[in-house]
């Protein structure tokens, strides 16, 4: 993870330093204020060894932080630091954790956010580029494996709107990061904004439906313009899971802030009861140059358009109804494949439970409010009428798509994947039947 080249010296003096003035600890957060002052302080006091320092972050030396920059170097050394002492219990890796030193840098790191990032592909594969995002020594390092759950659930409802993802662990068996696979031909919405042209195009409709049905399902706090295309492809999901999520990324969150609500969902993309930090229809022009990333209010009712659209109407509610339909099991063992039976932080009302218990629970209760105020929406009982078995046609022959997709990869790479991987149609079929009861509409019968 560290190579030293030579500066053994230099790296006891920096952890020693670290220790006596407390800035690492265990734990969610540590007790830092503010990172440059300490940083600085951190220079002035061995700036006689800064010059010969070297540091590589990776377990190779893909990426190195020059003496040039005194801040970076300091910055770097806590990332690590940091890790290794808050996951110094951690022995077991999770299922789906992978070697880093098996990535190859494409890129050098880029350092425009608060993760830095690098393209790099796999010693398997050198035609297919992926993302690599570095964990944030600020924030727990198990929101990195809370961001590879949130995005495998956006990706087990629609395969082509979230990438596949992968986390990656370090020779000490330390999670430092995870790889997204880039979609071909991305570009967001800042670079290439919506326009009104653009809703006459089905695709754009279709795509935007399913993305922004599934980031408020998911409760998404951050769906800038850099974290969606126009297609409604996602990337950067670690705001996802927002009432869960919020204590490893380690900011503030106010309880009911992602209330479900039936206004919410008639009007999607349009929401007034779900508070989010970034959304397209919550444009402000007056805070879009201070906040790049934000939404102009122009930008904003062009996504408004879409809540009268009936193709948008349409996949809003297919996306809702294949949500609802899903079982609940599927994202349990979802989750337990990035995660070593982890304990959820207490203070947060789950004392004592593992933190896939805690999100299985938590997508149970989503699901069901959810469930309640469809059944309760006028808009949603005519869909039913109108369109529920062609939606429940489709969706099934997407879930029948994905079992044999699984099917073929467990073959192609002898993996022994769970069987509640596989969606068992009969109970998708069940589940129809029982909401088309509870919505009081004519029931659909299996052949």
């Amino acid at each position: 993870m560290f190579s030293r080249e030579n500066n053994n010296t230099t790296f006891s003096l920096f952890q020693k330093f670290a220790e006596n003035i407390g800035v690492f600890k265990k734990g969610i957060k540590n007790d830092i204020n503010d990172l440059k002052e300490v940083a600085q302080d951190l220079t002035n006091n061995i700036s006689s060894i800064t010059k010969e320092l070297k540091i590589t972050i990776l377990d190779e030396p893909k990426v190195t932080i020059l003496d040039d920059q005194p801040i970076d170097i300091i910055e770097n050394y806590r990332h690590v630091a940091n890790q290794e002492i808050k996951s110094s219990d951690v022995s077991i890796l999770p299922v789906k954790s992978k070697p880093v030193d098996t990535l190859k840098s494409a890129t050098s790191f880029t350092h425009d956010t608060a993760h830095p990032k690098q393209l790099v592909y796999k010693e398997e594969d050198p035609e297919t580029l992926y993302l690599f995002k570095l964990h944030n020594a600020e924030e727990s390092p198990l929101l990195t494996n809370m961001e590879a759950i949130s995005c495998s659930f956006y990706r087990h409802l629609a395969p082509d709107k979230a990438p596949s993802i992968g986390i990656y662990h370090n020779i000490k068996n330390i999670i430092v990061g995870l790889t997204s696979k880039l979609f071909p031909n991305f570009r967001t919405l800042k670079s290439d904004p919506l326009t009104m042209d653009d809703l006459h195009n089905p695709e754009v409709v279709k795509g935007l439906a399913i993305g922004l049905t599934l980031s408020y399902i998911f409760e998404e706090n951050d769906l800038h313009k850099k974290n969606m295309d126009k297609f409604g492809n996602r990337v950067d999901f670690d705001e996802s899971l927002r009432p869960i999520s919020h204590v490893f990324k380690g900011n503030k969150y106010t309880e009911g802030t992602f209330i479900a609500s039936a206004d919410d969902i008639i009007n999607l993309p349009i929401v007034v009861d779900t508070k989010t930090r970034y959304w397209p229809c919550n444009g402000d022009s007056t805070t879009s140059m201070v906040l790049e990333n934000q939404y102009t209010t122009k930008e904003s009712e062009v996504f408004k358009h879409l809540a009268q659209d009936q193709d948008f109407i349409y996949y809003k509610f297919k996306t809702l109804l294949k949500f609802i339909l899903d079982d609940t099991e599927v994202y349990h063992d979802i989750a337990d494949r990035f995660l070593n039976d982890e304990i959820y932080p207490f203070g947060y009302g789950h004392n004592g439970k593992k933190i896939v218990d805690v999100i299985s629970e938590h997508i149970s209760n989503r699901k069901q409010q959810l469930r309640e105020i469809l059944i309760s929406t006028q808009q949603f009982r005519e869909f039913m009428e109108n369109d529920g078995i062609r939606a429940l046609n489709e969706i099934t022959q997407e879930f029948k798509a994905a079992n044999d997709q699984l099917n073929e990869k467990r073959i192609r790479l002898n993996k022994n994947y769970p069987t509640s991987f596989e969606t068992d149609i009969e109970k998708i079929e069940d589940e129809y039947l029982l909401l088309s009861a509870a919505v009081q509409k004519p029931m659909y019968r299996k052949n």
